[in-house]
């Protein structure tokens, strides 16, 4: 079981690399587009509930997975 949410979609990857090799891609991109619909919507709910008057600053959620994509990952770190 991978508890890591940046590492699901690699494991996906090898996985489906495996299974099926000509529709991989596809899938993934499939999955990805839903992941990202699933966050959108996250986040809409999430600034909705928020205070109007809030002033932290929010970004895509292109730009959030891009920046969790960029981190290393280190597996021994818990926090």
């Amino acid at each position: 079981m991978i508890l890591d949410p940046r590492m699901k979609l690699e494991a996906l990857r090898f996985y489906y690399s495996k299974l099926d090799p000509s529709t991989c891609d596809e899938k993934l991109n499939h999955i990805k587009g839903k992941m990202y619909k699933l966050f959108e919507e996250y986040v809409s709910v999430r600034s909705n509930s928020s205070n109007a008057s809030s002033s932290q600053p929010t970004c895509s959620t292109e730009e959030h997975l891009n920046m969790e994509e960029d981190q290393e990952i280190d597996p021994y770190n818990v926090s």
